[in-house]
């Protein structure tokens, strides 16, 4: 069986990617997914996806005229009978895709949201929220990441299920030896306190001059000025300048 699964891209920064990826991991042996994306990115997932066994294409930005267009009938009668369904990653695409879906067989669309917004842009709020108005007519089962995103694109809870990210819990659980052996690595003691974020580091994102300067840690370390506990905190992640391999990380003490 194979999913066809829409997203805008399949960038390494891209967290939708992320969890698409989590999701095939954890299918059975005889699930597959494709992806289909638009926009391109200068470090991308799809190595990860083939490595699954899955494929990537790549559509044209969608417009006004793809509603008008035969791209994506003709990729869809292409691959007549090679998907059990569609599973949109951005819900106001389901106007566009939903219908071609089915026209050429695909007899199962989903929806499935991820955010609290209609758009990061402010220029596409208005637009997508009147794209979004007839995706729960169009779609056989709503997704949401959590319940106010649910309730923010498709309005009642009993609309939608909540579909968790297919994160293996154990892998992440506590560990006193694993915690000993990496503060023992970086020079870090026992009783310093730390606070981790993981981002891209090259350009700083607005987290990291916001985690140097918050008030709330100089409140949370001092006491009238005078240093209550020890905190560093630990910056992970890629930079540009690197390969996509290459992790390091920067420790800022406070």
């Amino acid at each position: 069986m194979r999913i066809l699964h829409f997203v805008p891209d399949i960038g390494v920064a891209n967290g939708v990617m992320s969890v698409v990826l989590n999701y095939f991991r954890a299918m059975p042996e005889d699930i597959k997914f494709d992806v289909m994306y638009f926009k391109e990115c200068e470090r991308d997932r799809r190595a990860d996806i083939e490595a699954l066994g899955g494929r990537v294409f790549k559509m044209n930005t969608p417009g006004i005229n793809s509603f008008v267009s035969s791209e994506l009938d003709g990729f869809f009668e292409e691959h007549r009978d090679e998907y059990a369904a569609v599973h949109i990653h951005a819900p106001y695409m389901t106007c566009l895709i939903a219908p071609k879906a089915k026209k050429h067989g695909i007899k199962k669309a989903a929806a499935h949201c991820h955010s609290t917004l209609f758009s990061l842009n402010p220029d596409n709020l208005r637009r997508n929220r009147l794209l979004n108005m007839p995706t729960r007519f169009l779609a056989d089962k709503l997704f949401a990441c959590g319940r106010e995103a649910g309730r923010y694109w498709y309005g009642k809870d009993s609309r939608f299920t909540v579909l968790p990210n297919a994160i293996d819990c154990a892998a992440y659980a506590f560990s006193s030896e694993r915690r000993s052996a990496a503060r023992e690595k970086l020079g870090i003691d026992p009783d310093t306190l730390v606070i981790g974020h993981v981002g891209v580091t090259n350009p700083p994102l607005k987290n990291h001059p916001y985690l140097l300067v918050s008030d709330h840690l100089t409140k949370l370390c001092c006491l009238d000025k005078v240093p209550l506990i020890s905190l560093k905190i630990l910056f992970i992640g890629i930079s540009r300048i690197y390969s996509a391999e290459s992790m390091y990380y920067i420790i800022h003490t406070f």
